[in-house]
């Protein structure tokens, strides 16, 4: 993997996480091809400094699985930033009690928003805070266990501040003081009109999600996506070793012989394998309209309650080949955790009543081999 694809594919790259990804990436930027790749043609801005190397991924168009996975709760993302401004006035290297943090974070929030350390569901939010900090060395645990918090509100730890947290909030190229949602900052970005800022979107969208979709043909983007999609698949085949995909209403990049870059579908894991046998059942269906019915966007529309049957037949025929914990699996949470999946890949999205099937949905399907399901009927 080159350094590129390292840099897309993490966060960041801290030099005494891993110091050789830093030197193997420090060396491969000093080459100015690929500086312009990620400065002018994804528009992003590379932080390099003595500490860490990072790739600023701000992604063109906001998706509900860009979320820190570890987080359930929008006041997680609000501990989070009042543990940044605490970091912010702190030296590096500095150390600290967490019942300095909790009393800091008591003041700045109150504003807000109610903070009460006797609510067991606000201390567990904190521990997922902290253990995520730790987890991305912007704090280094020197004596205790955060994990206790939750259960005892006068556990106690020591931290160490790296001195990395300063780089991690994105820097806005102007003021954000009257943005009040994730709207507001999607069509700052996106309000350009120029052609560079079109070839940008395309690319950091291509880059950021499983897929790109456009509703108008004559848009923008789409149109970009198609007088331009040789230009892309030479800058993705080589900086990247994906090719492009191109259909009628959408794009993605695929990776067949390399390792894609930060998270993919499918993975050697029991619910990638169980999409799979769900997108080739919808392959299948889709395959005859009297079945399913396909849409001039290549969607699909079916009701939930249709989906979910599909999601039971899917897990009745096959879960004697599944492992335990998802033969054994209650049939609503399997339901839900299916879905979950299935749209943060983009392959589906939901309203009140129905269930919208994209078409990245059936870019990847499966079977078990002949011998393999016969075990099922021994």
């Amino acid at each position: 993997m080159n350094g590129l694809e390292m840099l897309l594919g993490q966060y960041w790259i801290i030099r005494n996480e891993n110091k050789e990804q830093y030197y193997q990436v420090k060396k491969e930027l000093s080459d100015k091809n690929t500086l312009k790749f990620i400065q002018e043609v994804l528009g992003w801005k590379l932080i390099h400094t003595e500490q860490l190397i990072k790739i600023e991924k701000c992604p063109a168009h906001a998706k509900a699985f860009m979320g820190i996975q570890e987080f359930t709760e929008v006041r997680d993302y609000c501990f989070l930033c009042a543990l940044l401004m605490f970091l912010e006035d702190k030296e590096e290297s500095s150390q600290f009690l967490l019942s300095e943090l909790i009393h800091y974070i008591e003041m700045v929030m109150k504003e807000y928003m109610e903070v009460d350390w006797t609510v067991y569901n606000q201390r567990k939010s904190l521990v997922r805070v902290l253990q995520y900090a730790e987890k991305m060395y912007m704090l280094k645990n020197y004596e205790g266990n955060v994990s206790n918090y939750s259960n005892e509100a006068s556990s106690e730890v020591l931290y160490e501040n790296t001195g990395v947290s300063r780089y991690f909030a994105t820097n806005f190229s102007s003021s954000i003081k009257n943005m009040n949602d994730w709207k507001d900052f999607e069509n700052e970005n996106n309000n350009d009109q120029k052609i560079e800022k079109t070839s940008q979107t395309v690319f950091q969208d291509l880059i950021t999600s499983p897929a790109m979709y456009w509703n108008d043909d004559n848009g923008k983007e789409a149109m970009y996506v198609k007088s331009k999609r040789q230009f892309i698949q030479r800058e993705v085949m080589h900086y990247l070793k994906a090719s492009l995909l191109v259909n009628s209403h959408n794009a993605s990049i695929v990776y067949v012989d390399a390792q894609p870059v930060g998270d993919f579908h499918p993975r050697t894991n029991m619910i990638s394998e169980i999409v799979l046998l769900v997108s080739q059942w919808i392959h299948e269906a889709a395959m005859d309209k009297r079945k399913m019915s396909l849409n001039e966007d290549e969607t699909i529309i079916i009701s939930k309650e249709r989906f979910q049957d599909i999601l039971l037949k899917v897990k009745m025929e096959y879960q004697e080949l599944w492992t335990k914990e998802y033969r054994e699996i209650q049939n609503e949470k399997f339901v839900s955790i299916v879905k979950e999946y299935m749209k943060k890949w983009m392959m589906i999205d939901e309203n009140d009543e129905e269930i919208v099937i994209y078409p990245a949905c059936v870019l990847t399907g499966g079977n078990y081999t002949k011998d393999v399901e016969e075990k099922i009927h021994e």
